[in-house]
């Protein structure tokens, strides 16, 4: 649990007042940015996503399911944003997650490129780094 990045996100995020639709923008791009590279430099953190893939653990789960419950205090600052816009916004934030992991171990474990994407050149690291932000 020291490795994983989310509940250490979630336990420095506080929040004083109701955030501005702004506020809420920017830290979901910081968020989603940080993550990104977060998971790209440390090893640990890739490897309990594998394990989390790969085994069903009751520790496994309980980290999952802490990290849905404070992700979901996040999101809930979303829904208005987008109720009746048609946008799933929470599924637009799995799909980068998802993409997120899946870019990283793929450039971690067999150094191959994504969609001709090569996170180990840093002009295309940057490029997806950007693009996170921009999505």
């Amino acid at each position: 649990m020291d490795k994983d990045y989310w509940l250490k996100f979630f336990e420095q995020f506080k929040l004083t007042e109701e955030p501005d639709r702004e506020t809420v923008k920017r830290l979901f791009i910081e968020l989603m940015q940080e993550t990104y590279d977060y998971f790209k430099e440390h090893k640990e953190m890739q490897k309990l996503i594998l394990w989390q893939i790969n085994d069903d653990t009751q520790l496994l789960r309980n980290i999952s399911d802490s990290r849905e419950r404070e992700g979901d205090k996040l999101l809930a600052l979303t829904d208005p944003y987008f109720k009746d816009t048609g946008v799933d916004f929470r599924s637009v934030i799995a799909l980068l997650l998802g993409g997120i992991y899946y870019i990283v171990l793929h450039a971690a474990m067999n150094g191959s490129r994504v969609c001709g994407v090569d996170i180990s050149v840093e002009t295309e690291s940057e490029s997806f780094w950007r693009t996170v932000g921009d999505v």
